[in-house]
């Protein structure tokens, strides 16, 4: 294919000098075309190298045009210009300029294409719209205008309008961002067959781009391809080893599809390090470290997943029981509050928030809460004879507790009423009682129960 494709290429060329030799043999000979003017800022621009050296070339620029060295500047020296604003990230004044440059050159395919962009940029929904008019106008099925039409379409909410301008564009070039938008919207309407094979295209027309591997490996996901996705990640991160979301969603495969929670705490790690407002990355390593055993970690990222995003509600159970665990009340008091919301069965959350509350000198506050909660709970159950003792201590609560717990034949519900009651003596400033509870706890084989974790960490640590 390959092959031909070169010899239909040379064909057409050879035709095409030889027409254009014969066209201009019988046509005057122009007159010499006179040289350009010499730059105006050429002196400046010798030195520029990389981008790096944009703004020093600026610098040395303005001062010469400030100083009236020149009152004009060419259409070549004003595009160089936009550039040089452009490589500094001053797009505001490389706007003006190019739009200077729009008047003097009218309909010149890079600087329409360009004032569109920096449109699309800074948000400018009514300059975009006007600016994508004029560039399909002055180049009609350009495919860089059908993608910024298919952008905008797509930011408008019209799924469909965008789904049509991409594939427009194909119909112009195998373009990798239209195949690899048609393969996302395919993803979406839960048809990753289709959208493997635009994707399958797209690594094929940019197979050094680390973005199109990364959706090839969420298709792959998608298609229970969990190894071959891996495999994607790995390409993509060799193209680009310092992006922590390839390394992020490496590690929710490994966390999620291939089991294997040390590869999946490396990932996520690196994620949070390179990117520490990253919330999906820190929610990710709170439940790997919890799934690893390692609870203060999981604690320090539960706390830091909520600080960047307080309405995810899912931390809320975990970060409840870890505060309370490490005898973080003003956290446990307010997660539990919060996790009581979504879980009203759930009797651990109002007995934290109480005795949170309670260790932070808030008696009257603490009974509110446990008397706004008790309704919820079956009259005259275990869990609702804690509540009588934690609302009556002392008045014959305790012998009533004590034999509900006796008749209690469920043992989880057992020892975690237990802990509980063990919390409030300790709180109460009855050490050997808590100690007593909390052994009594502590001694169970049961696993994954957070009161049973939390009474070794009070007697590990104290209370």
């Amino acid at each position: 294919m390959r092959v031909m494709r070169f010899r239909r290429c040379g064909s057409w060329i050879a035709t095409t000098l030889l027409v254009a030799g014969c066209t201009t043999a019988r046509l005057p000979v122009p007159p010499p075309t006179p040289p350009p003017s010499p730059s105006v800022i050429g002196p400046e621009t010798a030195s520029y190298r990389s981008p790096k050296d944009a703004a020093r070339v600026l610098e040395a620029i303005d001062k010469k045009l400030a100083g009236g060295s020149a009152s004009l500047l060419s259409v070549t020296d004003l595009s160089t210009y936009a550039n040089l604003l452009l490589a500094a990230g001053r797009f505001s004044d490389a706007e003006r300029t190019l739009s200077i440059l729009d008047e003097r050159k009218p309909k010149d395919h890079t600087v329409l294409l360009t004032l569109a962009l920096l449109a699309e940029a800074r948000g400018d929904a009514p300059a975009l719209q006007k600016r994508v008019a004029t560039f399909e106008a002055a180049f009609p099925g350009d495919p860089d205008a059908g993608k910024l039409r298919a952008r905008q379409l797509s930011a408008q909410g019209d799924k469909a309008g965008a789904v049509s301008a991409w594939r427009a564009v194909l119909m112009s070039r195998e373009d990798p961002e239209a195949l690899s938008r048609l393969a996302e919207s395919t993803l979406d309407a839960k048809k990753p067959a289709e959208a493997l094979a635009f994707i399958d295209r797209a690594v094929k027309a940019a197979p050094e781009d680390d973005q199109v591997w990364a959706l090839h490996a969420r298709v792959q996901t998608a298609l229970g391809q969990y190894l071959e996705a891996k495999r994607d990640l790995d390409r993509a991160l060799t193209l680009a080893p310092d992006d922590p979301w390839h390394y992020l969603d490496r590690g929710k495969l490994a966390w999620l599809h291939l089991y294997d929670p040390m590869s999946a705490q490396s990932d996520l790690e690196f994620t949070t390090i390179k990117d520490p407002g990253n919330f999906f990355g820190w929610s990710a390593l709170a439940a790997v470290y919890e799934e690893l055993f390692r609870p203060r970690q999981a604690y320090v990222a539960w706390l830091k997943t909520l600080s960047i995003r307080p309405d995810y509600r899912y931390a809320y159970p975990s970060a409840a029981m870890l505060s309370f665990r490490f005898q973080d009340f003003p956290h446990a008091a307010e997660y539990a509050r919060e996790a009581a919301k979504d879980y009203p069965a759930e009797y651990g959350f109002p007995f934290v928030e109480a005795l949170s509350i309670m260790a932070m000198g808030q008696t009257a506050a603490a009974i509110a809460v446990l008397e706004k909660a008790r309704p919820r709970y079956i009259r005259g159950s275990t869990v609702d004879e804690l509540f009588r003792f934690l609302l009556t201590p002392g008045s014959g609560a305790d012998y009533s507790f004590n034999a509900a717990m006796n008749r209690e034949k469920t043992e989880t519900i057992r020892l975690r009423l237990r802990f509980y009651q063990g919390a409030y003596y300790a709180l109460s400033k009855s050490p050997a009682s808590a100690n007593a509870a909390f052994e009594e706890v502590a001694a169970s084989s049961l696993k994954r129960i957070p009161e049973i974790d939390a009474s070794q960490e009070w007697l590990d640590h104290g209370f």
